[in-house]
């Protein structure tokens, strides 16, 4: 027994740790040998430019990374990136990417616990060989290449809601989030429908601090972006018909040829499957399952968004926790069922399938046939992931929450 033991305490980290450590490995020499597509840092490189304008006392939101880009995060974001841009990009690329990586494995570490593996030695071990095998998701490679901070963001908020009910400051990592990049705003509903509400009152109140240190920071910057209604035009941020915005507007735009043409089946679109997705995520919560719940709320805010870039879907990392916490307690089909929708989308990140129909000036706009589903891929197994969970929840029984 005390063999046994033995074995599983050490073989669980020492066999993630090799799937990472060849896996971290084989992402530095593929960025090595590749550096313009693997690791241009781009919308480092607008971060970095944002924090100079606002260092320079220019209103970033008036002006054009090198011409073509604009910058679209919140005052408060230009205030974070403003301390970032004292440094070199040469050293914020390996800050960040260390940065996102630390996140990636934090998250995991997080979700894990959630998923209910309390042994230390194997919840190490299925932490760093899901890292491992998620590096090389098209999603999370697009956030390491483009020097995103959507991995710190998804680590913030998983952080947060792991908390007991009972934290006086729980909702706090929710509202911040919200405060940098307006997407994690779904959260706050989520806290709303699961009647936590005074995490949810926590994250209203970050938000709206982070909004008034915003408008005392840079006054005129704020103004532009709530009173000018940046905030609301998703069209500023790049085509919303290009394949890369993986978002059910993304996907009926290029359906429908056009974003005015797309507009009406949109809005009816995103209420009906945001109100249910929000449902789903509460219901799993309330049934014990609050990484479900976690994940489906994120899973939901992809899809309702107007804009909703490849990248942004390294919320699809929570699968795999969330598949062990499935199996784990369930020995059934819907385990398997729920495996097989996990290898489904990690398959299509490594290949690249959303990229594979013609993109670009409107190509996506001739899709036809299995390019439809090609090109969509992300929306279609995101709606099928939100109609398993559902199928799930209806033929589980009612488990005790985790909390980490």
């Amino acid at each position: 027994m005390g063999v046994f033991r033995t074995y599983s305490s050490t073989f669980p980290p020492r066999l993630g740790a090799l799937v990472f450590a060849v896996a971290l490995g084989a992402y530095v020499v593929a960025a090595v040998h590749d550096p313009r597509h693997l690791w241009n840092m781009i919308d480092l490189q607008v971060y970095r430019w944002g924090g100079e304008m606002a260092r320079h006392h220019r209103n970033v939101y008036d002006l054009q990374f090198e011409g073509f880009l604009s910058f679209t995060y919140t005052p408060l974001a230009v205030l974070a990136f403003e301390l970032m841009s004292h440094l070199s990009l040469g050293v914020l690329r390996f800050v960040m990417t260390g940065a996102s990586i630390a996140a990636l494995l934090g998250s995991l570490w997080v979700a894990f616990g959630l998923a209910g593996v309390s042994e230390r030695g194997m919840r190490a071990g299925l932490t760093l060989g899901t890292a491992g095998v998620v590096l090389g998701l098209e999603p999370v490679a697009q956030t390491l290449g483009f020097g995103q901070i959507n991995l710190l963001l998804m680590l913030l908020v998983l952080v947060d809601l792991s908390q007991p009910d009972g934290r006086r400051w729980k909702g706090a990592g929710v509202g911040l989030a919200a405060a940098i990049k307006l997407t994690p705003a779904i959260f706050i509903g989520y806290l709303v429908l699961t009647r936590r509400f005074r995490a949810a009152a926590v994250a209203c109140g970050t938000f709206a601090a982070a909004v008034a240190l915003g408008f005392l920071a840079l006054p005129a910057p704020s103004r532009r972006f709530w009173f000018g209604g940046l905030f609301l035009n998703s069209e500023r941020v790049g085509g919303v018909g290009y394949a890369g915005n993986q978002s059910v507007n993304g996907a009926l735009v290029r359906l429908f040829a056009g974003v005015n043409q797309a507009r009406p089946a949109w809005f009816v679109a995103a209420a009906l499957i945001g109100g249910a997705g929000l449902v789903l995520a509460a219901w799993a919560s309330r049934r014990g399952e609050e990484l479900l719940g976690i994940a489906t709320c994120a899973l939901t805010a992809l899809l309702v968004s107007p804009i909703s870039w490849s990248h942004h879907w390294v919320w699809v990392v929570l699968l795999v926790p969330c598949g062990v916490r499935l199996l784990r307690g369930h020995r059934s089909r819907m385990g398997w069922l729920g495996l097989a929708g996990l290898v489904g989308l990690f398959l299509a990140g490594p290949v690249r399938l959303i990229w594979q129909p013609p993109h670009t000036g409107n190509l996506e706009y001739g899709w036809h046939g299995p390019q439809l589903i090609t090109g969509n891929l992300y929306v279609v197994l995101g709606l099928l992931l939100l109609g398993m969970a559902a199928v799930y929840l209806t033929l589980s029984r009612p488990r005790d929450s985790v909390h980490v």
